[in-house]
């Protein structure tokens, strides 16, 4: 990763100048800072997925009484809508 939070293999800026444009880097640059926060999201997944697979476990479902972490509630008793991106950076 550069200064900016992100990096763009090779000469793919060049190739891809027309994708690449000054407000898609800004974009890009902007977005970068949730890099780390979709990575430790991601982990946190990862290890209970493993866990699962170690125990022998299904999945359960969520507790209704539980909000999800990182979500907004668009009706407070019924439906949640999440509020969640993924964006991958090099």
């Amino acid at each position: 990763m550069t200064k900016t939070g992100f990096s763009i293999n090779g000469n793919l800026q060049e190739k891809y100048h027309d994708v690449y444009t000054p407000e898609a880097l800004i974009a890009l640059q902007e977005m970068a800072g949730f890099n780390k926060e979709i990575k430790k999201v991601m982990n946190t997944r990862i290890r209970r997925r493993s866990d699962r697979q170690t125990n022998k476990s299904k999945i359960q479902f969520l507790d209704p009484d539980q909000n999800i972490p990182r979500t907004v509630s668009t009706r407070p008793t019924t439906c949640f809508c999440v509020v969640e991106s993924f964006v991958a950076f090099q």
